[in-house]
């Protein structure tokens, strides 16, 4: 009959199985050790004592780095790593592992005998209330000296095969101090309390100083500093070396009413009290036309795709100047402001054909990014964070705006599918409507009607309300070319210079360049305002609807007439992104080829022949290549 017996253990580790074997008869039972082979009667001196014991805490690391690790509350685990190279496959070696205070090992907090194969870890924990135990023994101030030993034996079948390993030793410090509360404060002095900040604009970074005084011991000496703002994501700075600890770093508020809450961080992990700072922010000025990055100079946006030099993505460019003067050049290491695509459930491929403006879209004083779609007709905001971020959290979608059905016929029939625009523009105010937000004009080309020109009145962020319950002005003004082929072109506009005026005296409220990509025409329209509207809707006389009509007022400006005889300006060429802007104070263009190449220019209008000049204003060279990761 054969028996197995279990030899108990206190801490992590294997059970170690004794066989005995027993024959039972009616007087007696008897047992005796099982005849073991060779190998399983080895003596403890058949093999040589086992490496002695890596050691490390966690937290706190290993036991051979300088100077004695400090830990704070919370467990503490030991681990002991032991290997014999010369113990045979599948024995174990047991480890013996005990915790004392102050030196003494008759005050053992712990032990325990552990086991596991060659080349392991055994693993003894401290308990938060074993180390308090002991700080409140043998300590007076918090702080108590713990030294824990291991050493190792090879297991055999009957016992210790080999001598004890060396025993080795660690010690480490357990410290329940904490850094005292930071102080924080709103100038590098250290005199004005954080409180008083002053002069901070939603949207700006602002600086914080924060010193941790009275730190006495070791343990209460802050390390870091955590910070979060209004519950936000935290942030950790390392704290000086030398009191009072001081370091500095900078938050950017989102509201007018901010909390700043502050902690600092022991050498143990033990952190102090929260420290916290109310401040105000001021609105944030009007942003300059096309700031994305809050140095009132215009920025660039593009949309990648695999089939041109920029890779997927929506692409923000810092544009380059000085004063908020844009100087045609841009940082060409873009940042991907929105890599999970449109409302956060994508990859930057989810943007592949669409087209990104940069207008007040999302209400007045500040900038944001409409995507557009013109497979769908969606439309979607990403306000603008003035830091050369946009907030996709809250992002915005605009459906069933730009996708619409015109009467085609006096019975105000429609076609069977809404038209989506093929692309949008930013019209600003050219209707004078003061709207919260920009209008918007849209390229259309329906089966019925052809090609034409719409404008989208705007009544608040992402609502339109022209005429008809939502839908725009149809707009009777052809091409340049004097034909309605308006799929042809491709426009894109920008606020006016300002002061500008046309030949004869009007306001240019916004300038819209017009592009044909097969004949190179280039024409520049400075918008004067919408004149002839007529509302359209149901009519109660005939019970049908009518579209609402309009005419865009302009002035026209020939800035390459894209003749037979002169290809024109970047005829046959596909631009990635065509941008109106300003560029040295004056009305100009940026663009982006299909190999990712940034191209500026500036356009000098002559106003006598209301024709004008276009040279290029940037670096033709490979300087100005975006850094897509393409």
């Amino acid at each position: 009959m054969l028996l197995s017996v279990m030899k108990s253990r206190s801490a992590k580790g294997r059970f170690r199985l004794l066989s005995l074997a027993c024959s039972l008869s009616v007087a007696a039972l008897t047992c005796g050790a099982m005849l073991a082979t060779p190998a399983m009667a080895a003596t403890p001196s058949s093999y040589a004592p086992p490496s002695t014991p890596v050691l490390s805490t966690s937290p706190g690391g290993s036991c051979s780095a300088a100077g004695r690790a400090v830990v704070g509350d919370g467990f503490v685990n030991l681990e002991a790593s032991v290997t014999d190279s010369s113990a045979p496959s599948g024995w174990t070696l047991g480890v013996s592992v005990a915790a004392y205070a102050s030196g003494h090992p008759r005050d053992t907090l712990a032990s325990g005998e552990l086991d596991d194969q060659s080349g392991q870890s055994v693993i003894l924990q401290l308990s938060q209330a074993e180390l308090d135990s002991a700080a409140s023994k043998y300590s007076k101030d918090g702080e108590v000296s713990i030294t824990w030993t291991a050493r190792a034996t090879l297991e055999g079948i009957d016992g210790p095969a080999s001598p004890p390993s060396r025993l080795a030793s660690c010690t480490f410090k357990f410290d329940d101090a904490a850094p005292s509360l930071p102080s924080l404060w709103a100038d590098s002095g250290h005199s004005a309390a954080c409180d008083s900040l002053s002069d901070v604009t939603i949207g700006k970074p602002a600086t914080v100083y924060v010193t941790t005084p009275g730190s006495t011991t070791p343990a209460s000496v802050p390390l870091s500093y955590t910070y979060s703002l209004n519950g936000g994501s935290p942030g950790t700075i390392a704290a000086g070396t030398t009191s009072p600890y001081a370091a500095s770093f900078s938050v950017t508020p989102s509201s007018g009413y901010n909390v700043l809450t502050v902690t600092a961080a022991g050498p143990g992990g033990n952190e102090s009290s929260a420290a916290t700072c109310d401040f105000g922010a001021a609105q944030p000025g009007l942003e300059a036309d096309q700031d994305l990055t809050g140095d009132n100079i215009p920025d660039l946006v593009t949309i990648g795709s695999p089939a041109s030099g920029v890779a997927p993505g929506l692409w923000l460019a810092a544009g380059d100047g000085s004063d908020g003067t844009f100087n045609g050049t841009v940082n060409t290491s873009a940042t991907d402001i929105a890599p999970n695509g449109p409302q956060g459930i994508g990859t930057p491929s989810s943007f592949d054909g669409d087209q990104a403006l940069i207008g007040q879209f999302d209400g007045p004083d500040s900038n944001a990014v409409e995507v557009y779609d013109p497979s769908t007709g969606v439309a979607f905001l990403l306000a603008g964070e003035s830091n050369g971020t946009v907030n996709a959290s809250q992002e915005e979608s605009v459906d069933g705006v730009f996708s619409f059905s015109p009467a085609i016929d006096a019975n105000g029939d429609t076609n069977p599918n809404p038209d989506n625009a093929l692309q949008l523009a930013n019209a600003y105010n050219v209707s004078g409507n003061n709207g919260s937000a920009a209008d918007e004009m849209g390229v259309y080309n329906d089966p019925a009607l052809g090609g034409f020109l719409a404008y989208f009145v705007n009544g608040g962020p992402g609502g339109f309300d022209s005429a008809i319950g939502g839908n725009p002005y149809l707009l009777s003004n052809p091409t340049p070319d004097g034909t309605m082929d308006w799929s042809n072109w491709t426009i894109t506009s920008a606020a006016a210079p300002a002061g500008a005026e046309t030949p004869s005296g009007s306001p240019d409220l916004a300038d819209m360049y017009l592009w044909n990509s097969q004949t190179g025409a280039l024409y520049l329209w400075e918008l004067t305002g919408l004149t002839n509207e007529v509302p359209g809707g149901f009519n109660i006389n005939t019970f049908a609807s009518t579209n609402a009509t309009a005419t865009l007022s302009y002035s026209q400006v020939t800035v390459d007439p894209g003749t037979p005889a002169d290809a024109g300006w970047n005829a046959g060429s596909t631009l990635n992104t065509l941008q109106a802007t300003q560029i040295d104070g004056g009305t100009g263009l940026i663009d982006v080829t299909s190999a990712g190449q940034v191209q500026s220019w500036t356009v000098d209008i002559d106003g006598s022949s209301a024709t004008a000049t276009i040279a290029q204003a940037n670096s033709a060279g490979s300087s100005q290549l975006l850094q897509t990761g393409s």
